[in-house]
């Protein structure tokens, strides 16, 4: 009898064991599978609250500011269009003479390089002839371009389709039974190079607030004589100017749509056709259109529309501001006009009746300057 006993008290302690163990093991279990164990549905709190719909738009404006009639100066700066000359001259010798008599014959060689050949325009020999007899032969890479008599200074045009990189003159005197020579002096070449820079763009960026019309100021000043150009100016590479320069310094000014101008980069392209000009001083002034407004639009679906009725929530309108500062606003909330003038820090206004199912907007447009934080439209 005794022996039974204690076998039944050995099972009555080892079933409390266990269930102590598993009330601790219960408890120490994460919750969600604690509840799956348990039998317990438990909507958790970010559903809940994805099921609220309290936020119906928020937006972070930030500085509000009405630029109507403000006017904006972007700097071109000054540019130097033209197709010109530009000479070179160099010595090829001070002093040399050249002969021939009978078996004796005296030439003189001179090398000269031409780096630039497509910009050459011409290339000529200037020299004095201090004595001489008879006729003068000269040579340009073995192609004979003067055989006569020549005296005092003189000038030879050099043909430019024999002319190279490399190039040799020969300079010999003409042959007769009596001596024929030349003492030559000063020996000179002058290159004469076309230097292109016909055209110029200046691209510059506009932001928001430069949205209106403008003018383009320029002042043109003529850097050689007979410069008898045309200018041509394009905007966005559509042609807005075109007009006869001559050689006169003038100012000029030309009127500039707003639709021609947008925000972001534009580009002017300056461009004339001949001459050598230089354009100073050009500047852009650009007066705004812009009022600051700012505009956000923001959907309410027929069943969220429904459940905000349904559960007699208010909608309220929430402005946040960085500074006590008096702001002063007009809003337009789906065509329903307010103005707000406020020196708060926050604003609030019930708007239930202004809100409608699916598609709102609210404009707000600022009569004076001030930092917009948060706007928010919630349920509460």
């Amino acid at each position: 009898m005794k022996k039974a006993q204690v076998s039944g008290s050995n099972v009555a302690v080892l079933i409390f064991l266990i269930a102590l163990f598993m009330v601790v093991y219960i408890m120490l279990i994460p919750e969600k599978d604690r509840n799956a164990l348990l039998g317990e549905n438990v909507t958790s709190p970010t559903n809940s609250k994805s099921n609220s719909y309290s936020v119906l738009l928020l937006q972070s404006p930030g500085k509000m500011q009405d630029f109507t009639g403000e006017e904006f100066t972007e700097d071109l700066g000054s540019i130097n269009l033209g197709i010109i000359l530009e000479p070179e001259t160099s010595t090829l010798s001070s002093r040399f003479e050249v002969s021939k008599y009978l078996f004796s014959t005296k030439s003189q060689d001179f090398t000269f390089n031409i780096e630039d050949l497509d910009s050459l325009e011409s290339a000529s020999l200037f020299f004095t002839v201090q004595n001489s007899k008879g006729d003068l032969n000269i040579e340009l890479n073995d192609q004979i371009i003067f055989s006569s008599t020549a005296s005092g200074l003189e000038q030879i045009q050099l043909p430019l389709n024999y002319l190279q990189t490399t190039n040799k003159l020969r300079f010999s005197s003409s042959y007769s039974i009596t001596k024929d020579y030349y003492i030559i002096s000063d020996l000179r070449l002058r290159k004469s190079f076309q230097i292109v820079n016909d055209k110029k763009t200046i691209p510059i960026e506009l932001n928001e607030a430069e949205d209106g019309s403008g003018v383009l100021s320029y002042s043109v000043y003529c850097n050689q004589k007979n410069s008898n150009g045309r200018l041509r100016i394009f905007l966005n590479k559509e042609e807005i100017s075109n007009e006869y320069l001559g050689c006169y310094n003038s100012n000029k000014e030309l009127e500039i749509a707003s639709t021609k101008l947008k925000q972001g980069t534009n580009e002017f392209l300056f461009e004339v056709d001949k001459g050598d000009y230089l354009l100073n001083d050009i500047n852009l002034k650009i007066k705004s259109e812009n009022q600051g407004k700012v505009m956000y639009k923001f959907s309410i679906p027929k069943e969220q529309y429904n459940s905000i009725l349904n559960s007699g929530k208010d909608i309220t309108l929430n402005l946040e501001f960085n500074s006590p500062d008096k702001k002063s606003m007009d809003i337009n909330l789906n065509n329903n006009k307010f103005t707000v003038s406020t020196e708060e820090l926050s604003y609030k206004k019930l708007i239930n009746s202004m809100i409608k199912e699916n598609n709102n907007f609210i404009e707000i447009s600022p009569n004076s300057e001030f930092d917009l934080v948060e706007l928010r439209i919630n349920t509460e």
